[in-house]
């Protein structure tokens, strides 16, 4: 299965981390933020329309900052967060089943005492109507958490955040947030020590708090750059991030079914060609079989250093937990290597990579 060559869809983008969102087979909605912090969307669905044609600017209470995180809870629901350029958590949400026929009329500031580090944003669902948001404190470096839950009769975000203290990760870093099954959330950080930070919720073991759920799982990551996480099935969870030594290394930490637990593992490192660099650059999604016709399949994209070529790592289970890496250099489009990469998945076998371009356009690969 071949990359094909980027296209760019449109312009003025500023660098900084893209995010993109699948809520049903066929359909994809990728963010960014453009000129004057406007949040820019651009869609697909179902083949019916091409991403280059499908632009829109949603304009928001305040300027945002080059970060978002976007999610879906359900077909026809999408729910994006940004970090305004005062440090506040925006969110702006379409709801289809309520009847929404734009993004442009729904959206709020999320006020609190204090500001986000803007590099920090990551934004989860573990089912209809619940939805959890994290971002680091700029002020002290904890890690700060609004949550949102229609079941339980939430009406808004809003006086629904909390701070989770604990071990403080360094400044800037980036987080990301999975769910392995409903009730259950994992967080993950870099310490200033370039430690990888764990925080989880898990409902069904009967937590009733993120506080008190928190460890330290060592390993010498670079604090400057991202962390990914991400879960193929019910009790698995796998985490990247890149060493902090010379070669910027790919380290790799896994969970899986209970056979054992994050706090005792030490990372593996993956064999890699060539530094890894830039700026929350890992992308990780699943998206099934791989071309050994193994059943746990991952793929993995981050920018080359040096080269500012995006890299594609499929990654699959050896059957004893740990994951073997295949890498290949994506199509050279003129990649920044100062923003983000992001990844999605709206069909088995269907990969849509996004990148920003040199010129601030938006660059797209894909294959299936």
């Amino acid at each position: 299965m071949d990359w094909n060559m980027p296209e760019a869809l449109g312009s003025g983008l500023q660098f900084g981390k893209l995010s993109a969102v699948s809520w049903a087979l066929g359909r994809m909605d990728v963010f960014g933020v453009g000129a004057g912090g406007k949040l820019l969307h651009w869609y697909y669905d179902s083949g019916a329309v091409n991403l280059a044609d499908q632009q829109e600017t949603l304009d928001s209470q305040s300027p945002q900052s080059g970060v978002v995180s976007a999610v879906s809870w359900a077909s026809g629901r999408l729910d994006v967060f940004g970090i305004g350029t005062d440090g506040k958590l925006l969110h702006s949400w379409y709801d289809a089943e309520a009847g929404a026929t734009d993004f442009v009329s729904q959206h709020e500031s999320l006020d609190f005492d204090g500001k986000l580090d803007p590099n920090s944003l990551s934004a989860v669902s573990w089912g209809a109507g619940r939805l959890d948001v994290f971002g680091i404190n700029l002020s002290n470096g904890t890690l700060l958490h609004w949550y949102y839950d229609a079941g339980a009769g939430a009406t808004d975000f809003v006086s629904q955040h909390e701070s989770l203290g604990g071990l403080a990760p360094s400044a800037p870093s980036a987080i990301s947030a999975a769910s392995w099954a409903s009730g259950r959330l994992d967080v993950f950080g870099v310490d200033a020590g370039g430690e990888l930070l764990h925080w989880y919720y898990d409902a069904g073991a009967g937590a009733t708090d993120f506080v008190s759920q928190h460890e330290s799982l060592g390993g010498a990551l670079n604090g400057l750059y991202a962390v990914s996480a991400v879960s193929w099935g019910a009790g698995r969870l796998d985490v990247f991030g890149i060493g902090d030594n010379p070669g910027r290394s790919l380290l790799h930490w896994w969970y899986d079914n209970g056979a054992g637990n994050f706090s005792t593992q030490q990372p593996e490192t993956l064999g890699i060609a060539g530094e890894l660099g830039g700026y929350n650059d890992l992308s990780l999604v699943s998206r099934g079989a791989n071309r050994q016709d193994r059943t746990n399949r991952l793929d993995l994209f981050a920018d080359s250093f040096g080269a500012r070529e995006p890299i594609a790592y499929w990654l699959y289970d050896s059957g004893t937990g740990n994951l073997y890496a295949q890498p290949e250099f994506l199509p050279f489009g003129q990649f920044s290597g100062v923003s983000g990469i992001c990844a999605v998945s709206f069909a088995p076998g269907r990969l849509d990579v996004f990148g920003i371009g040199t010129d601030g356009t938006l660059l797209h690969w894909w294959n299936s």
